[in-house]
């Protein structure tokens, strides 16, 4: 272990890389100075430096810390750096260990990385040592509301563990704005009286980035005059579709539903947040809408990530799709849509006389579809006229590509180009090193001196784009896509003059692929026929002559001096031990977010390809806020590196607005938290060191406001309608496990009743012996009736309980309704119809309860009164319900089983306990009504017996 080199104050790491920096020092001893605290940094600010610092103190088999919400990524990188500098190393907590292997995980100590499903679970069911629990560290903290399943958690650790600490931390400020008190939530919830602020524009934050600032050179390019237009044009479609939805949903508001937050990713979560509730509703020109904002925001971000065939090719495709799926788009409707497609066609084909150049071509591609077209006697004739095409198309190559010299270029590619030659020509220093007497020493003398060159770019897409860049070069890499886009079109018409695209409308998606299976085989046998005379000229190698402009680009082009630089894609997080690899290369490509999922975004990475590859060099081909931080962090670390920062962006482009205004947000986020850390008021007991919040949360039961008035006139003033009461005994509700991703149980323990957790076959709830609940929320409801799944449990629930439930949850803030757009009541039933089927539901079933409730509060309190003078249900006893006991199925006769299962009230879950009781169907039509109860519950019980005498009274009747 080595001791960070400023000295003094026991801040011990196995490397610097998770050594604190002076304002970190300052974080780390305002949160560990106080026992509880919430501690909020700006982004990239280095959250792993303080994490792995907090639990390097704790990893001992004395103490117990449990830490929640950490990312995949972040629990690697601390696992490693703990397992360097502890004795013990951290312990990882899954769902694929057995009950037994995680209570020996807690009670071995130290610290635990458990998901907060889990850990909830084992805290319910006692597997978790709750009062030897040192403390809890909760990453993430924004997210730990009132109703999250963490919020359940710390209330369980501190009602059985009052001198524990929490340790909360979050590096996002944005996460505290748009509602109301939410810092005061955030603090009830996570049991802390005290908050830590640590901006970016804090001085002494300030004041340690400045100690060493890296040289930093903006490279504004300039966009062409066809890219801002095509801005202006995106903007205007995208108000025009706003207004438009405002139009049709005046309850949406508005104020986070604008064209700049439309830039961003969480945009679309953010619309269907208020959408939702009420999606199932909606008409389909809403639901057009809400589409079109989706494709409209992926053509702003692809406008600064393609280049201009590959930008047109989106646009085309979309079109494409359009037409043959007959898709009723807003935007597409509009004006400003065809001048977005001219603009962009204009960026590819440009104007005038290669107007005509491409009709030319399109007139070829009709003869030759006409050429398919034709019998078989004129095959000889047709194949004549190919050889003369195939002599024209060789004789206009040169056309060709002098067409293809006239495509635009993305500014940004030449930028860095030209930014990689000069970082990698030979400076006066290397003149010198050509005196060594070797080659080799001269290699590394050079790549000594110039150092690594690290570039980061938004994603995947993007970092194979520029490497294809560095080495074939600009114009063969938009050649080849240029013959991919005509290729495409030739396809496209192919495919429409053959009618494929109306066979798609009619015949679906699998007899279309049929037709172009055909299509393809046919087209292959001609290839071969005249492959000896039109090998080099079919229209279908258009992407090996591409393959071709590129070895021609690689001799004509003089740019292409930096096909020497040595080019490396980041590895994946699984080979990112293995970073060897990359000793030998000068340049480096980093993709800042993954292809799987492109909103979620991890500092973590970030640090560690700083720390594997030790860049001089370092370019933002994208902007990115935590990026630049973790850059920040890296050269105060790192201070004999001499770094230089490269930041490329577009003038005025949706780029350079989406960076000022993440930049613009987290200020005004943390100027908001300031304002109510000075103004807000907290009780002194909200931390629960005395035991006075347990206890009154302990006395606290929920009572009707009528019916405390009923008793006598009590003050209804405490606590909204709840009294204290002396606690003799806690009402139990069994829940099932995959519930606890709701709020639902944690607000039944608010509520002063006892959760136990288990594994249900039927149900969701089980509140007493008697009542099963099966919990729907508006969307659940819906597909659960479309798919058939809620009969088949209200078959189950009918048959085990006496009181089958079914409890329906709506949002009282917002409007729903059963019907759709183009629905309406009447007498008939219809079974596309929500409603309709609701109905048939209750018929068939007549014991199921429906109850509707307001939310998940409205359902704890329902759950309390349902409760009320019942007797508490058996845990055992609800688990085991609805699994089948093992039979032997050689002793089950299948022809009597089926004849069973035809008599009304015989069901799947009860057959087979039938077949064990009577041995024929002579003994089952003998049974008394209270034998057929027990067997197959009370009302289908009934059933059958009722159906049995009615066929005996017919069967003497006859007689």
């Amino acid at each position: 272990m080595t001791t960070n080199g400023d000295g003094g104050d026991g801040f011990v790491c196995a490397s610097r890389d998770f050594a604190l920096l002076p304002f970190q020092r300052e974080m780390f001893k305002d949160i560990m100075g106080h026992p509880d605290g919430l501690l909020i940094m700006g982004q990239g600010m280095s959250q792993h430096r303080l994490v792995c610092n907090i639990l390097r103190l704790h990893c001992d088999p004395r103490s117990l810390v449990i830490v929640l919400n950490a990312e995949e990524s972040m629990v690697e990188i601390l696992c490693e750096e703990l397992e360097l500098i502890s004795k013990q190393p951290p312990t990882i907590i899954s769902n694929d260990q057995q009950e037994v292997v995680r209570r020996d995980a807690y009670l071995r100590g130290g610290v635990v990385f458990v998901t907060s499903r889990i850990l909830v679970v084992d805290m319910l069911l006692n597997r978790v040592p709750i009062d030897r629990i040192t403390g809890m560290v909760v990453l993430g903290a924004h997210k730990v509301l009132p109703t999250t399943v963490e919020a359940f958690i710390l209330r369980l650790y501190r009602h059985g563990n009052t001198s524990g600490f929490v340790k909360a931390i979050t590096e996002k400020p944005l996460g505290f704005v748009g509602g109301y008190n939410i810092l005061e939530k955030v603090m009830k919830s996570l049991w802390v009286t005290k908050v830590f602020l640590w901006p970016r524009f804090q001085e002494s934050v300030q004041r340690t980035f400045a100690s060493h600032v890296p040289q930093a050179f903006d490279i504004s390019v300039e966009p062409s005059e066809a890219t801002r237009l095509l801005q202006q044009i995106i903007a205007s479609l995208m108000t025009s579709c706003l207004k438009k939805l405002q139009s049709l949903r005046p309850s949406l508001e508005m104020e986070f539903l604008t064209v700049e937050r439309g830039l961003f990713p969480s945009f679309k979560s953010l619309l269907h947040r208020q959408l939702d509730p009420v999606y199932h509703t909606l008409g389909k020109s809403v639901k057009r809408l809400v589409t079109d904002l989706g494709e409209l925001q992926k053509i702003a971000e692809s406008l600064d990530q393609l280049d201009a065939v590959s930008f047109y090719h989106l646009l085309e495709t979309m079109r494409a799709n359009h037409i043959s799926w007959k898709t009723n788009s807003h935007w597409m409707a509009l004006d400003a849509a065809d001048d977005l497609y001219e603009v962009a066609k204009s960026r590819v084909y440009g104007k005038g006389e290669r107007k005509k150049k491409i009709r030319r071509k399109s007139s070829n591609t009709d003869s030759t579809v006409q050429h398919e077209g034709k019998s078989t006697e004129d095959c000889e004739d047709e194949e004549s006229n190919a050889q003369k095409k195939a002599k024209t198309t060789i004789g206009d190559k040169e056309a060709a590509k002098k067409d293809r010299e006239g495509l635009e270029h993305s500014p940004k590619w030449t930028a860095l180009q030209d930014l990689l030659a000069s970082l990698q020509s030979p400076s006066e220093e290397d003149d010198a090193a050509s005196d060594k007497d070797s080659v080799e020493q001269e290699k590394e003398y050079s790549k000594k001196r110039r150092g690594r060159t690290l570039v980061f770019v938004k994603d995947e897409t993007t970092a194979n784009q520029i490497s294809r860049i560095l080495e074939y070069g600009q114009d063969a890499l938009l050649a080849r896509r240029y013959h991919f886009l005509q290729r495409w079109k030739f396809n496209q018409a192919k495919l429409s003059a053959q009618g494929v695209v109306e066979s798609e409308q009619y015949v679906g998606r699998r007899a279309a692929r049929k037709i172009r299976r055909k299509l393809r085989a046919a087209k292959e046998a001609k290839s071969k026929e005249a492959q000896g005379n039109q090998q080099q000229a079919t229209i279908t190698e258009l992407v090996d002559m591409g393959t071709m402009v590129l070895q021609e680009q690689d001799q004509e082009d003089d740019s292409q001096n930096d096909n020497d630089l040595e080019v490396a894609l980041a590895p994946d997080e699984e080979f990112i031990n293995h970073f060897q690899v990359l000793d030998d290369s000068l340049l480096v490509i980093f993709p800042l977010h993954s292809e799987e999922d492109r909103e979620r975004f991890s500092t973590v990475r970030i640090a560690r390809i700083l720390t594997s590859v030790q860049p001089s060099n370092i370019i933002f081909y994208d902007p990115n806020l935590n990026a630049v931080r973790e850059v920040e962090s890296y050269c105060v670390v790192h201070p004999t590196i001499d770094v230089r920062l490269y930041f490329f962006l577009y003038k005025s482009s949706f780029q350079d607005q989406q960076h000022l205004s993440s930049v613009r947000h987290e200020r005004d986020a943390f100027e908001r938290l300031i304002f109510a850390k000075q103004t807000m008021a907290l009780p002194a007991d909200l931390d629960g060191r005395s035991g006075l919040r347990q206890k009154q949360e302990r006395l606290l039961q929920l009572s009707l406001t009528s019916k405390m008035n009923r008793k006598g006139g009590q003050s209804t003033r405490k606590g909204g309608g709840r009294f204290p009461i002396v606690e003799e005994r806690r009402p139990k509700v069994i829940v099932d496990t995959r519930e606890f991703r709701s709020s639902l149980p944690s607000l039944i323990h608010e509520f002063g009743m006892n959760v136990e957790p288990m594994t249900l076959k039927v149900g969701d709830y089980i509140l007493s012996p008697k009542i099963c609940v099966e919990r729907k929320s508006l969307q659940d409801l819906i597909g659960s009736l479309n798919s058939g799944r809620l009969y088949k449990q209200a078959v189950a629930m009918t048959t085990f309980y006496e009181q089958p439930t079914l409890l329906i949850e709506f949002d009282e803030s917002k409007p729903f309704t059963l019907l759709g757009s183009h629905e309406r009541l009447s007498d008939d039933i219809e079974f596309k119809n929500t409603m309709s089927k609701l109905t048939l539901l209750t018929l068939s079933f007549p014991k199921l309860r429906l109850l509707w409730t307001k939310g998940a509060h409205a359902t704890a309190e329902l759950f309390y009164v349902l409760k009320e003078h019942q007797k508490e249900p058996n845990a055992k006893e609800a688990a085991s319900v609805g699994f089948e006991e093992t039979h032997n199925e050689d002793d089950i006769a299948i022809e009597p089983m089926a004849l069973l299962k035809s008599i009304p009230g015989v069901t799947e879950y009860n057959v087979r306990s039938i077949m064990a009781h009577a041995k024929n169907m002579k003994e089952f039509v003998c049974l008394s009504l209270k034998e057929m109860q027990k067997l197959a519950g009370v009302e289908k019980g009934r059933e059958m017996y009722n159906f049995v005498n009615n066929i005996g009274n017919a069967m003497n009747v006859v007689d």
